[in-house]
């Protein structure tokens, strides 16, 4: 299965279509989020770049329209459910 970075960039270059990465989100095991940091706790990010497999790399890539990111995060929480 290819990682959630893999499959934006397959989106956002037109190599797969917004149903097909939301089907994948859908049906991927999301890892649940870690416990918030110091500096995330005062509104400071951490510098690391976000696990490759996250939604966390969903949250931070700029190159999402509005409704792609909704499409993608119901589609996670579908997952979740």
């Amino acid at each position: 299965m290819a990682t959630v970075t893999q499959m934006l960039d397959r989106l956002t270059s037109g190599r797969a279509t917004l149903d097909e990465v939301a089907a994948d989100f859908a049906q991927r095991s999301w890892p649940k989020r870690p416990p918030l940091t110091e500096a995330q706790r005062h509104g400071v990010d951490d510098i690391d770049p976000p696990d490759e497999n996250s939604w966390a790399a969903v949250h931070a890539d700029s190159r999402l329209s509005p409704q792609e990111y909704e499409t993608l995060f119901n589609a996670m929480q579908k997952a979740r459910q």
